[in-house]
């Protein structure tokens, strides 16, 4: 069985986004500690030359303000992206169950009519919909549970219960379905 993916396309990218974020943060900072070294660096050459020293000493008090403004705007900005980065990972780490509501609704046809769907994690794993509802004849619902098996998403579809109710416009059939998805075991 294949697996169905419920992680939308852009919280994926997004996630990428921020990877990419990160490691040109991280490359900044190791540019800005370069800078620092090669300033300090030039400065204790040149120590000789008082003029020279106090020049460069200067120039180099300047470039590593300037290396400690950068440091601290980076940190601000990896901060920011570490928090995105972590609500994104808790958003995308849930499924996103619109999607099965959409195939609930595009299976049901005109013939069908829910009126309920309840969905619980299981202790073992995966998840099971109970769905109710009521149809015209028992053979739209022999179609809408078949069209829920053939769509792959679901590990197991079994009918529960089928009752002849009244209703106001007529006589119609009560049903109830247990649909098992993403169970380890596939029971």
């Amino acid at each position: 069985m294949d697996a169905v993916n419920f992680i939308p396309l852009a919280r994926l990218l997004a996630r990428s986004r921020a990877r990419r974020i990160r490691a040109w943060v991280a490359v900044a900072c190791v540019y800005a500690l370069a800078a620092i070294a090669a300033c300090l660096g030039v400065r204790m050459a040149l120590q000789g030359d008082d003029t020279q020293a106090r020049t460069v000493s200067l120039a180099a008090a300047q470039q590593m303000e300037v290396s400690h403004a950068s440091t601290a705007r980076l940190k601000a900005e990896l901060a920011d992206v570490r928090r995105r980065a972590e609500a994104a990972r808790q958003i995308t780490n849930r499924p996103d169950w619109s999607v099965l509501l959409a195939l609930l609704s595009r299976d049901r046809g005109d013939d069908l009519a829910l009126t309920s769907c309840h969905l619980e994690s299981l202790v073992e794993g995966g998840y099971k919909l109970s769905i109710g509802g009521l149809s015209r004849t028992p053979e739209h619902i022999t179609e809408f549970t078949l069209a829920l098996e053939r769509s792959g998403v679901f590990d197991r579809v079994r009918l529960i219960e089928t009752v002849r109710r009244a209703t106001p416009r007529g006589e119609a059939v009560a049903f109830s379905l247990d649909c098992v998805l993403g169970s380890p075991v596939g029971n």
